[in-house]
């Protein structure tokens, strides 16, 4: 692995060492990665569409917030996204 795919994650309890998180493509028969969702109740459609039209919208701050936060990102095909 590449010292990009790597993320380090601080930890919250004292004495406690810090971690390293390597992301792992998913394989037949065992998944590591999840997409992220929201959902609004059934039946609400304007809702709806104006919750998919901001995350379109804000697309690349929301990318930005997740790797501040060391939220490791892959794309379509299963590639870290740098």
């Amino acid at each position: 692995r590449t010292t990009e795919q790597l993320h380090t994650v601080p930890s919250s309890i004292a004495g406690w060492p810090t971690l390293t998180v390597i992301p792992l493509r998913s394989e037949p028969g065992v998944k590591f990665d999840y997409e992220i969702a929201m959902g609004v109740r059934y039946g609400e459609k304007e809702w709806k569409d104006q919750i998919e039209k901001l995350i379109a919208s804000d697309k690349d701050e929301i990318t930005a917030i997740l790797k501040d936060f060391g939220v490791p990102l892959i794309n379509a095909n299963g590639q870290p996204i740098p």
